[in-house]
């Protein structure tokens, strides 16, 4: 039996604002505007590969930042359950390099009010944190 493998491009996601839409889903991918064209250059690679489990219920994340992208997906996507089930993933002792630190940001950046959305916030805070005092 073949693996079933996802690519998905690695460009600035954002989720634009849609008027009488609050809680909209919908991503658009930024390539060409200045914010853009400066994920581009922190970016190490142009895609990500995940594989698909034998489930077919879950990506499989083939590196850190590779999850942490896949976390600010889902989380741009209000996929709550599906970022808490990533959220052991940025929890590492590592120093994060400048491609992880824009995922990060970016995340920290999406604004969402939505009670799930804040209590996720905390959760990727404590793994953070963790992460920072060696916890």
């Amino acid at each position: 039996m073949q693996a079933l493998h996802v690519l998905v491009p690695q460009s600035l996601p954002v989720r634009p604002a849609v008027k009488g839409r609050p809680f909209t889903t919908d991503i658009v991918f930024e390539k060409l505007r200045k914010f853009g064209k400066q994920w581009s250059s922190k970016a190490k690679v142009t895609y990500f590969k995940y594989e698909v489990h034998v489930s077919k219920g879950f990506l499989i994340a083939p590196s850190f930042s590779s999850a942490m992208y896949l976390l600010l997906l889902r989380f741009l996507a209000r996929d709550y359950a599906g970022v808490c089930s990533l959220v052991h993933a940025v929890g590492t002792d590592a120093e994060l390099n400048d491609e992880e630190a824009q995922i990060l940001q970016v995340l920290g950046l999406v604004e969402d009010s939505h009670p799930d959305a804040l209590a996720c916030r905390c959760l990727i805070t404590l793994a953070v944190m963790r992460r920072a005092t060696g916890g």
